[in-house]
Formats: C-alpha cells, sequence, structure tokens
C-alpha cells in the first residue's frame, strides 16, 4: 500500500513538473513570437547597439559564411584563424572574400577589397594555443561595444544576433556586461568589461559571481546537416510544437528532424 501511494505520489510530481516545464516553453515561445513579427532588426539597428561577432579557429568556411548570414545590420564577424593549422582555410576565405592584407602589427589583419564584404575581419596567428587568447585577440580586432563569443562550430539562427541586441536594448542605458543563452558556448560581453579585467580568462572567472542577462530562446544548433539547419529556420519561430521540439533537442544534445511525415 505505501509503495503504490509513493509511485503515485511520484508520478503526480514529475507530471506536474513536465507540466510546468512546457507552460515556461510556451511562454518563452509568445515572447520570441512577438519578436519575430518585428522586422526591425533587419534594417535598423536597435537601440544603437553594436554587436562584434567573435569566431576563433572555425572548423570550416562554413562557419564564417554562417556568422556573416545574420539579419542584424550594425554588426561585424572577427575571425581567426591559425596560419600553421589552417592554411588552408585562410586559402578559401582569402579566394571567397576577395582579402588582402591591410596591416601586420602583432598579427596579420585581412579584409576584403570588396565593400559588400565589408563586414568581415580576418586575423591571422601563430602564437595562440588556447580559447580565450583567440577571443583576447579577436576583441582587440573587433569595432563595437559587444563582444558576442560563438564556438568554433555549430550555426547560428540568423536572427540570433538581432535577439541579443534587442535584449541588450530593453536595459536601461544599454547596460549590460554578461549576457548567457540557452548554449553555454555562446555568450555576450561588454567592452567595457573585457577592458576593465585585461583577457577573457580572468574575465569569465569573474562573471561567475554575478547574475548575468539570459535568453532562454534557443538561438543556435551543433552538427546539423544544411537541410535540417534550412528547416530549423524556417520553423524554429512558426509553431510552438516545434519550438518545443527543438528545446528537447537542445536539451538532450542531439539532432532531431522536424520533419512531419
Amino acid at each position: 500500500m505505501i509503495i503504490a501511494i509513493f509511485a503515485v505520489t511520484l508520478f503526480t510530481l514529475l507530471t506536474l513538473g513536465v507540466v510546468l516545464w512546457v507552460l515556461h516553453i510556451r511562454d518563452i515561445f509568445l515572447t520570441s513570437r512577438l519578436l519575430g513579427l518585428s522586422t526591425a532588426i533587419r534594417s535598423d539597428s536597435v537601440g544603437g547597439v553594436g554587436v562584434s561577432i567573435l569566431c576563433p579557429s572555425p572548423t570550416n568556411i562554413d562557419v564564417v559564411v554562417n556568422r556573416l548570414d545574420s539579419l542584424y545590420p550594425l554588426s561585424e564577424v572577427v575571425v581567426v584563424v591559425d596560419s600553421g593549422r589552417q592554411s588552408n582555410l585562410l586559402s578559401q576565405l582569402k579566394i571567397r572574400y576577395q582579402l588582402t592584407l591591410r596591416s601586420a602589427e602583432g598579427c596579420e589583419i585581412y579584409r576584403s577589397r570588396n565593400r559588400c564584404y565589408s563586414r568581415l575581419v580576418v586575423a591571422v596567428t601563430d602564437s595562440c594555443n588556447d580559447a580565450a587568447s583567440l577571443y583576447d585577440l579577436a576583441a582587440i580586432n573587433a569595432l563595437f561595444d559587444y563582444l558576442l563569443c560563438t564556438p568554433s562550430s555549430g550555426y547560428l539562427f540568423p536572427f540570433a544576433v538581432g535577439r541579443i541586441a534587442e535584449m541588450v536594448a530593453t536595459e536601461p542605458l544599454c547596460k549590460v556586461d554578461y549576457l548567457t543563452t540557452s548554449d553555454s558556448s555562446l555568450y555576450l560581453v561588454s567592452r567595457a568589461k573585457w577592458r576593465e579585467y585585461g583577457d577573457f580568462n580572468t574575465l569569465l572567472s569573474a562573471c561567475k559571481t554575478i547574475t548575468p542577462l539570459h535568453i532562454a530562446e534557443p538561438l543556435m544548433l551543433q552538427d546539423v546537416s544544411e537541410k535540417d539547419y534550412s528547416l530549423l529556420i524556417e520553423r524554429s519561430r512558426y509553431n510552438f510544437w516545434d519550438f518545443l521540439a527543438l528545446n528537447i533537442m537542445k536539451s538532450r544534445k542531439k539532432v532531431l528532424p522536424l520533419q512531419k511525415p
């Protein structure tokens, strides 16, 4: 009898927990759906918030292409390439984006001769061995006040940078030092805070003691095929059940097709 009561109680608590989690996801969905109806981030900056997208040691050229696919206009992409390990990637970038050497002080800096690729900055080094040092080098060559740290692989949704800019713009005087997302490898820091601490290792250690601004909406996925990525872009803000499936995929660290039979 006691075992039966315990089992029923446990089942009830688990059911209640699932229901509360689904309701929480629905609140996030309604907010993101409402913001998704706005076209402001596709045509203008939000609150004057400029974002530098830092991309250290990308695994392939598709990662760079994805970072440049951002719909947010007041943004740039700063890529750091290891000249020893990624000489082939550097050659591909030079050809695809018509890059020319602009500076060689400290490290080689490449920019495009074509103005349509003016948002791309490529820094080439052979002396950085850890991720924090690569982020520091990217930040040194970045232009804007906010630094969006992205991993070396995975795909950002085109609306991701604009969504982050919107969140920053909602804060008084756009004063945000640290913003996290549902993906631990995707986060935003202010240039002022980075300068205050001097490097990313020290900065991230200090940030562990504060409560950051957080975006629970999925903004990127790792290890997806081109077909799945296109499908996710199309549906990520379209349908609650697809949005719920996307959150389940993120929590289970798996990519499941959203195609309906």
